[in-house]
């Protein structure tokens, strides 16, 4: 269990000054920073434990994308800024980078079995965040629509 502690605490800080460091790069106004670090590391909480409990990587990247929506359009109206911002630095933890690369990696060697595993993994990952920002965007617009009259 320690070490399961250990690595959740090393993938956070990670995320955190990843995050931080792209925060830079789109030169973000201070008051937003802290909010989209803090913000990705619960998106990532949520996510590996989610993916503990369940095992399910897809069910785990759908619900911490509905997370992004909903924080996003939260923290948009309280700091009164777009919440494209938050959702293109939130997603940062789930992008599957390392599957593409794998993915590729193995088609460049040669070994279609592999490429195929890795590319459909990665594919989950891409339509369980798409899924999930989706469903809380679609159902955040309906709400709006119909009950909020």
């Amino acid at each position: 269990m320690v070490d399961w502690h250990m690595k959740m605490a090393q993938e956070l800080t990670g995320i955190f000054f990843g995050v931080l460091g792209f925060s830079f790069v789109f030169r973000l106004q201070k008051k937003l920073i802290l909010d989209i670090c803090v913000g990705s590391e619960i998106v990532w909480i949520i996510y590996r434990l989610l993916l503990y409990e369940t095992g399910y990587m897809f069910i785990s990247c759908v619900a911490a994308s509905v997370f992004i929506e909903i924080y996003a359009e939260f923290m948009s109206k309280k700091r009164k800024s777009m919440p494209g911002i938050y959702i293109t630095l939130l997603v940062f933890p789930l992008i599957p980078g390392g599957g593409l690369y794998y993915t590729m990696s193995a088609i460049v060697q040669e070994n279609m079995h592999e490429a195929i595993a890795q590319g459909v993994l990665t594919l989950k990952y891409a339509l369980g965040i798409a899924v999930g920002i989706s469903l809380s965007g679609t159902y955040r617009k309906i709400y709006k629509k119909w009950i909020c009259r």
